[in-house]
């Protein structure tokens, strides 16, 4: 039986990741953080162990327990991360340095390694041409906008031919699906009549469902590693008006359409950025997420993992909207 242990296993990904795991037969090991709430993870059985960014010191003793009471780990998914902070302080100690900290545990602990499996983000590319010609590729030089992109970024140069264990980078474009909490805010905006848009050029986006990103993670896991980075999406590449249209005949919304100038997004995000600072959670509009918000193409190219691996995304963006929506509504979310 082989173990995985998956980082970030209490979030929204980490959880459909831990049961796809144990469907498949694996073992599943969440490494979560004290603040994590467990309840699923403990209401499915899986065992659970405490990581803590920052805590570099206690790593290597929480792995060498793990395999002493599961055995060795087979491959390790290292989704944890935080995509909203109030520093670039913040996003380098735990999206870089967790990570550093992360293998450095693993290198004291020895063989045999594990596979390593870690997610980062297609914002650690930054966004592709502007007239939107082509999509973001893995061969086109990183330029990444935001604090967030350029920590996930620093992050990936962990990951290099000269260590003793096979890996693979994996950058998502936009995750959606049941739980989601981000592209939410957008659904529930739209539910209210309202449809906001940056002034300017259309904004080109690809996207994947959360069940076809847990797929490809499940691929990998059975693929010969390869020391490789991969973008990862549906294949597809929406404008954001087309998105919206989806979302609203779902929902059966008639809305009003507002393009707001970049100076007042400014205003309005620097706003949210104090606010998220006094109220000690950084709000998803904020200053950095403004430098990502404001690119007009954020559509990737997606076609190596799916050449390399076979992984082929099964979810239409209607279906995997109407799965979401119903999931909001039968939840009272929305």
């Amino acid at each position: 039986m082989k173990n995985i242990l998956i980082t970030g296993a209490s979030g929204f990904i980490g959880q459909q990741l831990a049961e796809a795991v144990a469907a498949k037969g694996y073992k599943a090991i969440a490494s979560v953080r004290k603040s994590s709430d467990i309840r699923w993870l403990k209401k499915h059985n899986i065992p659970c162990m405490v990581m803590e960014p920052g805590m570099k010191d206690t790593l290597y003793p929480k792995l060498k327990e793990v395999s002493e009471i599961h055995g060795s780990i087979s491959c390790i998914v290292h989704n944890a991360g935080i995509t909203q902070a109030y520093s670039q302080q913040t996003y380098e100690d735990i999206n870089y340095g967790f990570t550093k900290d992360l293998i450095d545990a693993f290198i004291t602990l020895g063989s045999p390694y594990p596979q390593f499996i870690f997610i980062s983000s297609i914002a650690a590319l930054g966004p592709g041409p502007a007239d939107g010609k082509s999509s973001i590729s893995e061969e086109q030089s990183p330029q990444p906008v935001s604090d967030y992109g350029k920590s996930k970024l620093k992050a990936e140069s962990c990951f290099h031919n000269d260590l003793p264990f096979n890996w693979t980078v994996v950058r998502p474009a936009v995750v959606y699906g049941p739980r989601e909490r981000n592209l939410f805010k957008l659904i529930r905006t739209l539910n209210q009549g309202l449809e906001l848009y940056p002034a300017g050029k259309k904004q080109l986006l690809s996207l994947i469902h959360v069940e076809d990103l847990v797929e490809a993670y499940m691929v990998l896991m059975d693929s010969e590693p390869q020391n490789k980075t991969y973008n990862l999406s549906d294949g597809k590449v929406y404008e954001a008006v087309f998105l919206n249209r989806v979302i609203k005949e779902l929902l059966n919304k008639k809305t009003l359409s507002i393009q707001l100038p970049y100076a007042m997004l400014k205003t309005i995000a620097a706003v949210a950025t104090v606010v998220g600072r006094i109220m000690q959670k950084p709000s998803i509009i904020n200053n950095d997420k403004l430098k990502e918000m404001k690119q007009p193409n954020w559509s990737c190219d997606a076609s190596s993992i799916q050449k390399d691996t076979g992984f082929k995304p099964k979810i239409t963006l209607t279906e995997g909207m109407t799965q979401t929506i119903k999931w909001y509504k039968d939840n009272d979310w929305i």
